[in-house]
C-alpha cells in the first residue's frame, strides 16, 4: 500500500505543478487565437515544433537518463558523477545549436532571431534542471518551477501580446523571461551547483547515460512524428491555413496529454523504484486497471463537454476544428495507454524496445496520413493518429508479455464496454444538438464516477493523510 500512496502523493505534487500550466494555457489560448491570424498561429506552432525536435537531437535525451540513474543512487556520492557528467555533456551543444537556430531566422525583425535562439537554449536548460530535480527526489521543486514558468508566461503574454501588441515577437519575449526565471529557481532551490565538480566528470558514467538515452531519441522523435508530422503534411497538401485549424483542434486534447504526463512522471519513478519488489507484477496490474478506468471516465467527460469548451476557449474562424476534436481525444486516450507500457520498458532500462515500438507507430502514422489526405482531407491526420497509437498499444502489450517484463491480466469485457462508451459519446458529440449534448454530458459524468469512485476515495484519503502529516 505504501507504493500506491507514494504514487498518489507524487502524482498530487506534480499535478499541482501542472494544474496552473494547464489553466494558464486555457487563459492564453483565447489571446493567441484572438490576436493572431491563422497564418501567424500556424507559424508560431511550427517554430515550437522545430524547437522540440532540436531539443531531442541536441540533448540526446540525456536528461531522461540522468533522472533514471539518479533514482538508483539517491543519497550517495554517485549523484555528483551523473549530474556533473550530464551538464558538461549538454552545455556546449546547447549553446551552438541555439546560436545556429537564431541565425536561421535572421531575416525576421530584430531582436526576434535572438529571442528564438534564447527560447531554444533556455528550454533545454529548463528540461535538464527539472529532470535533475526529479532524480534527486525534489518533486516539489520541479512542480514549483513549472508553476513559475506558466504563471509568469501568462502574465507576460497579457502584457506583451494583448497589451503592447507585439504579436509574434511578444510571445517569445514572454516565453524567454518565464523560462529564465524558472531555470534559476530550480537550479538554486536544489543547490545543484553543489553536485557539479570538475573531478566528478566520468567517461564511464557518460557511456552509461548515453547507452540508456540514445535509443530514446528515435522513440521521442517517433512520438513527435505521430503528434506533429501531420501538420507538415497538412501544410503541404492542404495549406498553412488548415495547419492553423488543426493546431487549434489539438489544443484542448493536448492539455489532457500534458496533464497525463504528470501521472506518467510519477509512474516512471514508482515503476523503477518497485522493480525489485517480489509482487511488482500485481502492482503494475492494479495501476493499469485504475489508470484505464480513469482515462475512460476522463475521455467521456471531455468528449461530452467539447461543445461547451469549444465555445468558451476558441475564438476566431476555427469552426472546422470542432470536428477533429473527438477523434483527437481518442488518439490521446490510446497515447496515454501506450505511455503506461513505455514506462515499464523504461523501468527495466529496455529503452531500445521503446524506440523500436515507437518507430513502428510513427511509420504507420505517416503512411496512413499520406494515403488518406487526398481523399478525406484534414480527417486523415486525426485518423492516422488513432490507427498508429492503436497498433503501438497492441505491439507493446504483446512484446512486454513475450519479454516477461511484466505479467498483466486484462479484463477484456470491461475494456470492450469502455470502448463502446467512448464511441457513443463521440457520435453524440458530432450531432451538435442541445438535447444530445445534455444526454452526452450526463452519460460522461455518471460513468466517470462509476468507474472511478474507488480511486477518488483513495486519492482523497491520501491527500488528507498528507495534509495531516504536514501539520504535525
Amino acid at each position: 500500500m505504501k507504493r500506491e500512496q507514494s504514487l498518489i502523493s507524487n502524482t498530487f505534487i506534480l499535478a499541482l505543478g501542472n494544474f496552473l500550466p494547464q489553466a494558464t494555457a486555457l487563459v492564453t489560448l483565447p489571446i493567441y487565437t484572438g490576436m493572431l491570424t491563422t497564418e501567424e498561429y500556424g507559424r508560431y506552432d511550427l517554430v515550437n515544433t522545430v524547437v522540440y525536435i532540436l531539443g531531442i537531437v541536441v540533448l540526446v535525451q540525456i536528461q531522461q537518463a540522468v533522472f533514471r540513474y539518479l533514482v538508483d543512487v539517491r543519497g550517495t556520492k554517485e549523484q555528483d558523477v551523473y549530474i556533473t557528467t550530464t551538464y558538461f555533456f549538454e552545455l556546449v551543444p546547447s549553446i551552438i545549436a541555439s546560436i545556429l537556430f537564431g541565425l536561421f531566422y535572421r531575416n525576421l525583425p530584430f531582436p526576434t532571431p535572438i529571442l528564438l535562439g534564447l527560447y531554444l537554449f533556455l528550454g533545454l536548460q529548463y528540461n535538464v534542471d527539472g529532470q535533475v530535480a526529479r532524480g534527486l527526489g525534489n518533486n516539489k521543486v520541479y512542480a514549483i518551477g513549472s508553476i513559475i514558468q506558466a504563471v509568469l508566461n501568462m502574465a507576460l503574454v497579457v502584457v506583451f501580446v494583448s497589451g503592447i501588441k507585439l504579436g509574434f515577437m511578444g510571445l517569445f519575449i514572454s516565453l524567454d523571461l518565464a523560462y529564465a526565471v524558472a531555470c534559476l529557481y530550480q537550479f538554486v532551490a536544489c543547490k545543484q551547483w553543489k553536485f557539479i565538480r570538475l573531478d566528478a566528470f566520468s567517461k564511464d558514467a557518460l557511456g552509461e547515460l548515453l547507452a540508456y538515452s540514445w535509443p530514446m531519441v528515435p522513440n521521442t522523435l517517433s512520438i513527435w512524428i505521430v503528434n506533429t508530422c501531420d501538420k507538415f503534411i497538412i501544410r503541404l497538401f492542404l495549406g498553412v491555413q488548415y495547419n492553423g485549424i488543426f493546431a487549434v483542434a489539438q489544443k484542448i486534447p493536448n492539455i489532457f496529454t500534458m496533464a497525463y504526463g504528470t501521472f506518467n512522471m510519477a509512474w516512471q519513478e514508482s515503476a523503477s523504484v518497485s522493480l525489485n519488489d517480489s509482487d511488482h507484477d500485481s502492482y503494475y496490474e492494479n495501476v493499469f486497471e485504475a489508470l484505464f478506468d480513469f482515462l475512460t471516465g476522463s475521455m467521456l467527460v471531455l468528449i461530452s463537454a467539447t461543445p461547451i469548451l469549444f465555445m468558451l476557449l476558441i475564438k476566431g474562424d476555427y469552426s472546422e476544428s470542432y470536428f477533429q476534436i473527438p477523434l483527437l481525444y481518442v488518439g490521446v486516450f490510446l497515447s496515454c495507454i501506450s505511455s503506461f507500457f513505455g514506462s515499464i520498458y523504461i523501468a527495466q532500462k529496455e529503452t531500445k524496445a521503446v524506440g523500436i515500438s515507437s518507430a513502428i507507430g510513427a511509420i504507420i502514422n505517416f503512411v496512413v496520413n499520406l494515403s488518406l489526405v487526398h481523399f478525406i482531407g484534414l480527417y486523415a491526420a486525426s485518423i492516422s493518429t488513432i490507427v498508429s497509437y492503436l497498433i503501438l498499444v497492441a505491439y507493446r502489450v504483446v512484446d512486454i508479455k513475450k519479454r516477461k517484463l511484466a505479467v498483466i491480466n486484462y479484463h477484456l469485457k470491461r475494456i470492450s464496454f469502455c470502448v463502446i462508451l467512448i464511441v457513443v459519446c463521440c457520435v453524440l458529440c458530432y450531432m451538435q444538438r442541445r438535447i444530445t449534448n445534455l444526454i452526452n454530458l450526463t452519460i460522461g459524468l455518471i460513468f466517470f464516477f462509476l468507474l472511478n469512485y474507488k480511486l477518488l476515495y483513495a486519492v482523497l484519503n491520501a491527500v488528507i493523510a498528507k495534509l495531516h502529516g504536514e501539520n504535525k
